[in-house]
């Protein structure tokens, strides 16, 4: 009789951790995280007073996983944080205007162009990004 409780027991705790669902690992883990950026940011205007302006920033960001199941939080600056889609290959989408676009690069080097602007002037960022 003890036997077959043993074994009734075994065979309940066997049940139970097979039956269990394993909760699935978020494919967006492996690029969130504490990021080192450099942006080079450039704003031109070619009005009649004509500017130029560069600069370079270096920025201890993160990557963190957006609201919706497939988005990334980017925050490459202190002022500066963009969301965008990204697919399990890693393929980012959803760029804020038809001239952005960017990239990973296995999963830890990213590379995003932004840019915005038009009628004479435009701000463009250009950002490189290391996983710490």
């Amino acid at each position: 009789m003890r036997n077959m409780i043993k074994l009734s027991a075994i065979i309940a705790v066997l049940i139970f951790f097979t039956c269990c669902k394993k909760e699935s690992k978020d494919f967006r883990d492996k690029y969130t995280g504490n990021w080192d950026f450099v942006v080079e940011v450039t704003k031109l205007n070619i009005d009649s007073i004509g500017q130029y302006e560069r600069d370079t920033i270096y920025y201890l960001g993160k990557i963190s996983n957006g609201n919706a199941d497939n988005e990334l939080n980017i925050q490459y600056s202190k002022d500066s944080l963009i969301v965008l889609n990204i697919i399990e290959s890693g393929e980012l989408s959803i760029f804020p205007t038809q001239y952005s676009n960017g990239e990973f690069e296995g999963e830890s080097k990213i590379h995003l162009y932004l840019r915005w602007g038009g009628l004479g002037g435009n701000t463009t960022h250009v950002i490189d990004g290391v996983k710490k």
